[in-house]
């Protein structure tokens, strides 16, 4: 679905996967990746997509629809003004988050 979607958004701004690639700072190949489901682009990279091509990261991952609106502010509205190196952090964060999350859940209940 992100693959599709890249190629539609990109497509409707009447742009080649090599122009694309050029404005993200990508190679036209990695862009045909992604558009074709070979390889997936990291958060700072979806959101360059998402400005270049005038989307929300939302509707370029084809989850527009969301069940929290807690959850999106936090999701997206909060990584809005954060370096590359700030995101580098925050997705530490969450993966440090995820691999002791069965520690934590133990550590609240006590």
């Amino acid at each position: 679905m992100l693959g599709d979607n890249i190629r539609k958004y990109r497509k409707a701004k009447k742009l080649t996967a090599k122009e694309l690639g050029k404005k993200v700072g990508l190679a036209e190949s990695t862009i045909s990746g992604y558009e074709n489901g070979l390889r997936e682009p990291n958060i700072p990279t979806l959101m360059k997509l998402s400005e270049i091509l005038d989307v929300s990261v939302d509707s370029l991952i084809g989850s527009s629809e969301v069940s929290d609106p807690q959850v999106n502010d936090l999701a997206f509205d909060n990584l809005e003004g954060l370096t590359v190196e700030d995101l580098k952090k925050v997705k530490g964060y969450i993966e440090t988050l995820k691999r002791h999350r069965e520690e934590l859940d133990k550590f609240e209940k006590e």
